[in-house]
């Protein structure tokens, strides 16, 4: 299995609500979808391999270096 299945859970989309809402405070609009999977990846220690620019507003996220792995 390649990617591996990563169940939900309500602390998943507590954070993500209130992750938004202090974005939204420093007048950044992120989609929900990325700041949910931001905070699922922060509750599981995980990396994120992206190349989505809104995860940089997150620091909670540790983003992969995609391009120090790709050499």
């Amino acid at each position: 299995q390649a990617v591996p299945y990563i169940e939900t859970e309500r602390r998943d989309f507590v954070s993500a609500g209130n992750k938004l809402y202090h974005l939204r405070q420093k007048g950044l609009t992120i989609p929900p979808t990325d700041v949910l999977i931001g905070m699922i990846c922060y509750h599981r220690n995980l990396e994120l391999l992206t190349l989505d620019k809104h995860f940089d507003n997150i620091p909670e996220v540790k983003l992969l270096d995609w391009q120090r792995n790709n050499t």
